[in-house]
């Protein structure tokens, strides 16, 4: 599989979207469609991790870079989500540089991090890859955390680097709610901006979400984000679904 922080060094901007729904289907539309990489969503979704390691068999054979949004820190899941062939990890609400450095060592072997081994998974070939491709492999997953509240922000230089993480992801809404200031107040974007930028001046990627909005999301690219999550395949079936049958109605007349 593509390693997803090479496809955010392009020239445009790197697009994904999250996924949802249980369907394998999403992942082969989502490809489709065109989106460089997807993230399928364990925090705010009811899937399991068989359904997930269903859509990751799927991302693979496509060659679409597939990350995990894990509900929680444990390392656990990190480990599971990776072996089942995630290109990497999010994980949500990372506000200190210990919670970022045992997310890292979650993600690697011995005597680097506490990952646990488990080379007859779909990461180890089932067993029949060469172990140093397991162990070393030529795309490390990444580790992506989420700045979401006002501590993440203060914190956000010492949180990444070597033992730290590989990229950082904003989440506007819970940040702002931290900060207890609206997402539009005029204080929460210039915070904001100075990670972003700092991000850009080590060459760490940085990513937010937004919903359907395409020439928000251009902006955003310019703006420095290395990344941008657009909706999710629930979001955008709805939405499709519901416009085609608002057009339909809006055009028809009853004799």
């Amino acid at each position: 599989m593509s390693s997803f922080l090479d496809v955010t060094q392009g020239p445009g901007p790197t697009i994904g979207t999250f996924v949802k729904l249980p369907a394998v289907e999403s992942i082969e539309l989502l490809h489709l469609a065109g989106f460089d990489f997807i993230v399928i969503d364990m925090e705010h979704s009811p899937l399991s991790i068989q359904t997930v390691a269903g859509h990751l068999a799927a991302a693979k054979a496509l060659d679409l870079p597939a990350l995990v949004r894990i509900p929680d820190h444990t390392p656990a899941w990190v480990g599971r989500c990776l072996d089942a062939g995630a290109a990497g990890i999010v994980a949500p609400h990372v506000d200190t540089p210990t919670q970022a450095q045992s997310l890292k060592a979650s993600a690697q072997f011995e005597p680097r991090g506490v990952r646990g081994a488990g080379s007859t998974s779909r990461a180890g070939g089932w067993g029949l890859l060469d172990p140093s491709d397991y162990f070393t492999p030529r795309q490390p997953p990444a580790v992506v955390g989420q700045i979401e509240s006002e501590t993440a922000l203060a914190n956000a230089a010492d949180l990444i680097g070597p033992d730290g993480l590989d990229a950082l992801f904003i989440g506007p809404a819970d940040l702002s709610i931290s900060m207890g200031k609206p997402i539009d107040h005029p204080d929460v974007a210039p915070r904001i901006s100075a990670v972003v930028a700092d991000c850009r001046t080590r060459g760490i990627p940085c990513g937010i979400a937004v919903g359907a909005e395409p020439e928000r999301a251009a902006q955003l690219h310019d703006a420095g984000y290395a990344f941008i999550l657009v909706s999710n395949d629930a979001t955008l079936l709805g939405s499709a679904g519901r416009s085609l049958v608002d057009g339909i109605r809006a055009g028809y007349t009853r004799a």
